[in-house]
């Protein structure tokens, strides 16, 4: 808080002696033309000089400051600017890593809710049959075999810093699959069906490094947490099998991913 000035107004009496002034005064010419409000005073420019500096101190503090935290946070808080803005999605594609770089086998879309959090939904879907005919001494065999599997989850991305251009994220999954197969060989009543129910839940963490706010490659390594796996056989006849097997645990055996995307 700036301390007050107190000025105090000064008068003075100021006699005319022509005879023993060796100077002359400057003074108006009449009553009416003199009005102490308008006059300057010897304090009131000390005052306003006082002032003006404090301003200029004011100003060098608030700049210095300003450049000082400005300067300090850019390495941590990424300017907006150079991200893409909120409500954005970004689609791109990638790869496991180890893998075959020459073909890439991860699709992804990424929606971008705030300048903090971002999802990245997973959805699937493949249904396959493979039948096959054998001919052995004039006689003729069948073999078919089907499967059907679904599959949906979330990936959340957390921003927790920046340096420049990279991004440092927290990332937590969680995806549940159910799959089923048919195995029916040549013959009657022998085909056996398989249902596997998969739950998982991962963590790990990611970079993502913006070249322009609507292009990004992000590198991430998750982890498994908890996995959840029931599989249930119906074998011909009346007997069924179920093995069910549940992992939990912190885990650091990370799966890396190298991704691309494109915002809009």
């Amino acid at each position: 808080m700036r301390n007050a000035l107190f000025r105090s107004n000064l008068h003075f009496a100021v006699v005319t002696l022509a005879a023993l002034v060796p100077f002359t005064l400057a003074a108006p010419a009449s009553a009416e033309e003199f009005d102490d409000s308008d006059a300057e005073r010897p304090g009131d420019s000390d005052s306003d000089s006082g002032d003006s500096n404090n301003d200029r101190d004011s100003g060098g503090d608030s700049g210095g400051d300003s450049s000082g935290d400005s300067g300090g946070d850019s390495g941590v808080n990424a300017p907006a600017a150079e991200r893409p803005q909120v409500r954005s999605i970004g689609i791109g594609f990638g790869f496991d890593v180890p893998g075959d770089l020459t073909e890439p086998d991860i699709l992804s879309v990424r929606f971008r809710l705030s300048p903090t959090w971002t999802v990245e939904p997973v959805a699937g879907l493949a249904i396959g049959s493979v039948s096959q005919k054998f001919d052995t001494g004039g006689s003729t065999t069948e073999n078919a075999v089907g499967s059907t599997s679904v599959a949906a989850g979330v990936t959340a991305r957390k921003h927790v810093g920046a340096r420049g251009k990279i991004d440092f994220q927290l990332l937590g999954s969680a995806l549940l699959g159910y799959g089923s197969s048919e195995d029916n060989p040549a013959g009657s009543d022998n085909n056996v069906v398989t249902s596997t129910l998969a739950l998982t839940a991962g963590w790990g963490f990611g970079l993502e490094c913006f070249f322009k706010p609507q292009w990004s490659v992000s590198f991430d390594a998750m982890n498994p947490a908890v996995a959840f796996n029931s599989v249930t056989t119906n074998p011909p006849g009346d007997g069924e099998g179920v093995e069910t097997t549940l992992l939990v645990g912190a885990i650091f055996d990370p799966t890396v991913r190298v991704m691309t995307h494109v915002y809009w």
